[in-house]
């Protein structure tokens, strides 16, 4: 049989939708969706293999099958004797549950989980906290012996614990695990050691911190370079909605214009018109010998000769009655040349 070969330790979330492959045939399995935890016993029992459709399909592979972890697959070895595994009684999926103090007060959600692969033991449970005794929003670590009690959707854990968690950092089980192996052992620790534990976690959070640094700096050029790159598609879109506002108050000014000239043709067209009618209205002059009574002519308008001139030979009247509009109204203050004449 081959030995097997893990890592110190495996955060839950670094192995969750990892490839599942059998060892022995090399076929695929499915992917890791999950783990069965005895919290009691504070050890892995079994790990869930999703396959099929959206990873409709589910079965629990005993851990004790685990043959490798490594970067991209875990590797399992199925017996030939093999028989469907039903975790016991008192086994739950650690994430999503809510994690709550043995005073009653709800302190957050479990959200990660550390494990020593080689036994499967639980070392570190992390859970963002809720706000609850001041803390930060934030994961913090608690020890998985701090775990009081558990169920399917709560767990109960030593409040001190809680009040005295620190930030989690991935490693942190690791460090804690080697901790406790040495207090088992019955080794004491002396300060330096003490010191030395110590150091580790710092170094770890610093590793931790250089890598999230780069990480940071390029999410916050990426933020920039998607601000800029909006305000200048904004700048376009302002200034092509400023060029259309401008194209339509030119438009309006031109239609504005149009609509004067319009009215000012109509107008021009209602006057002549008015003309036409107060012409029409006037009365037509009179042809000779026409009517009961002889025009007056107004004899002040020149002088009378003393001497009668013969008169001039009395143009022909056309039978066609005059046009208003040829009409000169200064014709009728002229005297009738044959008035004289024509007077008794």
């Amino acid at each position: 049989m081959a030995v097997a070969e893990f890592p110190a330790s495996v955060a839950e979330s670094a192995m969750r939708d990892r490839l599942i492959l059998d060892r022995g045939t090399t076929e695929e399995l499915g992917r890791v969706g999950g783990f069965w935890v005895d919290f009691q016993a504070r050890r892995v029992l079994g790990i869930v293999c999703q396959s099929g459709f959206l990873g409709r399909s589910k079965q629990v592979l005993p851990w004790s099958w685990v043959n490798a972890i490594g970067d991209d697959s875990v590797l399992v070895t199925i017996p030939e004797d093999a028989m469907e595994f039903n975790p016991p009684q008192g086994t739950h999926d650690p994430i999503g549950i809510e994690l709550w103090s043995d005073g009653g007060n709800q302190a957050g959600l479990i959200v990660d989980f550390e494990i020593t692969p080689a036994s499967g033991a639980v070392t570190l449970y992390a859970y963002r906290s809720n706000g609850w005794q001041g803390q930060l929003d934030d994961i913090y670590g608690l020890p998985a012996d701090a775990i009081l009690s558990c169920g399917p959707k709560r767990a109960i854990a030593t409040g001190d614990f809680l009040q005295d968690g620190e930030p989690y950092r991935p490693g942190l089980g690791q460090l804690l695990a080697e901790f406790t192996a040495s207090l088992k052992q019955g080794d004491r620790i002396a300060r330096s050691d003490w010191e030395k534990v110590r150091g580790r976690a710092a170094e770890v959070a610093r590793d931790w911190q250089h890598q999230a640094q780069p990480i940071t700096e390029q999410v916050t050029d990426q933020a920039k370079d998607i601000a800029k790159r909006a305000r200048s598609k904004f700048g376009r879109v302002v200034g092509k909605a400023q060029s259309k506002l401008n194209e339509t108050q030119d438009r309006l000014r031109s239609v504005q214009d149009q609509i004067k000239q319009a009215q000012g043709r109509k107008d021009a067209d209602k006057s002549r018109g008015d003309r036409r009618e107060w012409l029409d209205a006037l009365p037509s002059r009179p042809a000779d010998g026409d009517g009961d009574e002889p025009p007056t002519i107004d004899t002040t308008a020149r002088p009378v000769e003393s001497e009668q001139k013969t008169p001039a030979e009395t143009p022909p009247q056309s039978s066609k009655e005059p046009d208003n509009d040829d009409w000169n109204l200064d014709d009728w203050a002229k005297p009738d040349p044959w008035q004289d004449e024509k007077s008794p």
